[in-house]
């Protein structure tokens, strides 16, 4: 397999999908990271998901702990959270950067799990207040609250659903997209896209 020529491929599948921010830098990052990986790691590190991941994560500056998006179409990250202390918040941050302003929100209060008491996040949509209560503990992110969120979406009538992906190692991919387009991304890159957890 010629690997530049295969990964070109999936960047002009992945720009006809209507992914954004994928540039040069993207390319070389991916084709870099494929190179040296391994073949034991080779599902894990596959050409869609890592063009996705680096795409998709932003820019995270850990001594301000701020975060700020890198693309209006794909937010990625990893459920082992780079911070724990405001990773429901980032999170929120990334699915409102790819709904494009569809799915404003104001974060009220993230309360970290303390003395026994759960991760909860405290945010605003629309004028209504909401409560995502985490099951996870420590740094590893709950996914269930996409069903939170999804839910909303649902609620409102809205068509589009935030569609996700788990690469084999451990970066989630979020769209917000129309299940039409989930159906097309699966059909021409063969990645089965969810909207539910159900575990």
């Amino acid at each position: 397999m010629d690997l530049t020529v295969d990964i070109k491929q999936h960047l002009r599948i992945l720009k006809e999908l209507g992914i954004t921010g994928i540039g040069d830098e993207i390319e070389l990052m991916a084709e870099r990271r494929l190179i040296i990986c391994p073949e034991e790691a080779a599902e894990a590190w596959d050409i869609t998901t890592t063009i996705l991941s680096y795409t998709g994560m932003g820019h995270f500056d850990s001594a301000m702990r701020y975060w700020m998006p890198s693309s209006d179409t794909v937010y990625s990250f990893d459920a082992e959270a780079l911070d724990p202390h405001k990773m429901y918040t980032f999170f929120l941050e990334g699915i409102s950067a790819i709904s494009q302003k569809e799915f404003p929100f104001l974060v009220l209060k993230e309360y970290e799990a303390i003395d026994g008491e759960p991760h909860k996040i405290l945010f605003h949509h629309k004028n209504k207040q909401y409560e995502f209560v985490a099951k996870c503990s420590g740094d590893w992110f709950d996914l269930h609250i996409l069903n939170f969120i999804n839910a909303i979406l649902e609620q409102e009538k809205i068509e589009k659903r935030f569609f996700f992906l788990v690469s084999g190692c451990q970066m989630i991919v979020v769209f917000y997209n129309t299940p039409e387009w989930a159906d097309t991304f699966t059909e021409r890159l063969g990645y089965p896209l969810y909207c539910s957890i159900d575990f």
